[in-house]
């Protein structure tokens, strides 16, 4: 592979850390209010285990 590409990599790590990152970030924001919703939502204020210590 490396033969056909010079020597270099097809990925390159501080892109490919940014773009997981971005769309780790876009994937939170893009379900922000479903996210919200399920911690301050009645089923979790109902459910038994919420104020339970470990």
């Amino acid at each position: 592979m490396r033969e056909k590409t010079s020597g270099r990599d097809l990925v390159q790590c501080a892109v490919t850390r940014f773009a997981t990152s971005f769309l780790t970030l876009q994937s939170l924001y893009t379900f922000k209010k479903p996210l919200r919703d399920l911690f301050v939502g009645d089923l979790w204020n109902v459910n038994g285990l919420t104020n339970q210590m470990d």
